[in-house]
């Protein structure tokens, strides 16, 4: 697979603070990358890099196969960017600020479908000065997808939003993984990220951490997966089925009931198999997987 997003021995240093450090990256082609860190770890210093708006200490970066340094114009025909805190031209409508920065980007867009796409189609007449966050935040989303970009980058994107607008960049991210669209976004949301990324990466005091599928992080974290089950039969039945599960480690038993905790590499179904063969009958089971949040957490 193709990286289209790479980043090799990236640093920035402003003064006496080195806000990227030696930051080695790589996005493949048609993923969706979880960039995470506090505030003050060095992402949007990264993304400001990558956009050829900042430039580099030392090391390089490459978007779709382009310097940033050498040629940001390039660079940005191939990406679409939501800023952390995008601010609209204000005395444009949705309609008309769309139509304006495909103008300047030299590409065409349908302002009209483009905000029914963001939920904008009631505010599309309005002046986006008297536009909410969340509404300035879906206009900044339809601001980036003017010319159908190969690249997304997305920093915050779900700031400001009420539960329907985090639904509707959900699914424009979902849309966008299907065209092939590689994307990239930082966010504070670590629910966001756990549902709609392939991969994350990890950044604190400007050096990565980690990266990885989550739940290869989830191993290498050395976080476990929950069950709770309910067994039919006393406290010696479900002790005795809960026993010698070679992936499991008992947490707790009780009457009727046990908590055990197993490797990632086996799946809920596994324990529940094993339970069964051991000669418990299973009547109802609850997992509990860990979260981004606990990866997050472990390596931070």
């Amino acid at each position: 697979m193709t990286d289209v997003i790479t980043t090799t021995n990236l640093e920035k240093q402003y003064s006496n603070t080195l806000a990227v450090d030696n930051l080695n990256l790589a996005v493949e082609e048609g993923s969706v990358f979880g960039f995470l860190g506090p505030n003050g770890s060095g992402k949007s210093t990264t993304i400001g890099m990558l956009m050829g708006l900042i430039q580099p200490t030392r090391g390089e970066a490459t978007v779709a196969g382009i310097n940033p340094e050498s040629d940001p114009v390039s660079v940005r025909s191939q990406t679409g960017v939501l800023p952390e805190g995008f601010t609209p031209y204000p005395t444009l409508t949705g309609r008309d600020h769309l139509k304006h920065v495909a103008e300047l980007r030299g590409a065409t867009v349908d302002a009209d479908d483009a905000l029914a796409r963001v939920g904008l189609t009631e505010a599309k007449d309005r002046q986006a000065s008297g536009y909410s966050k969340g509404m300035t935040q879906r206009l900044g989303l339809a601001t980036a997808l003017i010319g159908n970009p190969a690249v997304l980058i997305l920093d915050e994107p779900f700031a400001g939003l009420d539960p329907d607008g985090s639904q509707i960049v959900r699914e424009v991210v979902e849309q966008e993984r299907e065209r092939g669209t590689t994307i990239l976004f930082s966010s504070h949301i670590l629910g966001e990220v756990q549902v709609l990324c392939d991969h994350i990466g990890i950044l604190s005091e400007g050096q990565l951490l980690t990266r990885g599928e989550p739940g290869d992080l989830q191993r290498e974290a050395g976080l476990r997966s929950k069950i709770h089950v309910s067994i039919d039969g006393g406290q010696q039945k479900v002790a005795e089925a809960a026993s010698n599960i070679s992936f499991a480690e008992v947490v707790s038993t009780s009457d009727g009931e046990a908590t055990l905790t197993y490797d990632s590499d086996n799946s809920h179904l596994d324990v529940v198999r094993a339970l069964e063969a051991n000669g418990g009958e299973v009547t109802d089971a609850v997992v509990d997987e860990p979260t981004v949040e606990d990866i997050y957490r472990a390596f931070t």
